[in-house]
C-alpha cells in the first residue's frame, strides 16, 4: 500500500491549476467494506486573495484550504480510480450522491442520495477502504441567486468553484459535460450537458452574461425550443 509520509504544520493551499504528481496510477475503492456513514473526514474552507488585479480570474484570486491538512497532506495520490467498471481520472465529470442539495439549504433535509454533478481534480487514498476525490460542483442555473434565465439552455449547467472532498463510494457514474465557448463555436452543442458560466461562491456573482445573451430572441428560442 503506498504512503505519503510528508506531513505539513499549516494548512496548505490548494489551487485548481496545481497538477497533482500521483504516486500511483490507480486505486480501487472497496465497496465491500460496510460504512455506516458514507462520508469524508476533510473540509474545504476559501477564501479571497487580496489584490486588485481585476484581470486575474476567480481560480487564481481564490485559495482553498483543507482540514485537517496534516492528515490530507499524508495521503497517496493517484491519476484515477475505478468503481463498478468504471474508471475516474483527474479532470473527467461524474455523478455523485450527495447528502445535500447545492447550494446548502438553510434548512438541511433527510435525504442521503441527491444526485449532483462534479468535475474531479484530484484523488487520493490511504487504502482502498478509504479514497477521497477534491471536486469542484456544476450548479444548475435554477440554483443561482437570480434563477434561470431565458438564455439559459434546458441542458446547461453553471461551472463554480464550490469545492469539497467526498468519499469515492459516492461517486456513481461518469457523465459528459462540455465547455461551451460561444465565441469560438458555431453552434450550439447537441444533446450534451454544457457550461458556458462561472459562478463564484465567495462573492455570490456569475460570470458576465453569455455572448448569445446580447441577441435574446435568437438565443432563446434555440437552446429552449418549448419556448
Amino acid at each position: 500500500m503506498p504512503t505519503n509520509k510528508r506531513k505539513s504544520s499549516a494548512a496548505r493551499p490548494a489551487r485548481e491549476h496545481e497538477v497533482p504528481q500521483p504516486n500511483s496510477d490507480s486505486v480501487v475503492p472497496s465497496s465491500s467494506i460496510q460504512k455506516q456513514v458514507i462520508t469524508s473526514p476533510f473540509v474545504v474552507t476559501l477564501s479571497r486573495q487580496a489584490g486588485n488585479d481585476a484581470h486575474a480570474t476567480a481560480a487564481a484570486r481564490t485559495i482553498w484550504y483543507v482540514r485537517p491538512d496534516s492528515i490530507w497532506a499524508s495521503l497517496a495520490k493517484y491519476r484515477n480510480f475505478t468503481m463498478k467498471d468504471h474508471t475516474y481520472s483527474v479532470h473527467q465529470y461524474a455523478v455523485i450522491s450527495r447528502p445535500q442539495p447545492l447550494p446548502e439549504p438553510l434548512h438541511p433535509i433527510d435525504d442521503d442520495n441527491i444526485q449532483c454533478i462534479a468535475r474531479i481534480l484530484e484523488i487520493r487514498a490511504l487504502n482502498p477502504a478509504n479514497v477521497y476525490v477534491r471536486v469542484y460542483w456544476l450548479y444548475r442555473p435554477d440554483e443561482l441567486r437570480g434563477g434561470r434565465q431565458n438564455y439559459h439552455g434546458t441542458q446547461e449547467l453553471i461551472a463554480t468553484n464550490h469545492m469539497e472532498i467526498v468519499d469515492a463510494l459516492r461517486v456513481l457514474s461518469p457523465i459528459d459535460v462540455v465547455h461551451w465557448k460561444e465565441e469560438q463555436s458555431s453552434g450550439i452543442p447537441q444533446g450534451d450537458l454544457y457550461w458556458r458560466q462561472f459562478y463564484d461562491v465567495t462573492t455570490q456573482m456569475a460570470s458576465v452574461n453569455p455572448p448569445c445573451s446580447s441577441e435574446l430572441s435568437k438565443c432563446t428560442s434555440e437552446l429552449n425550443p418549448g419556448i
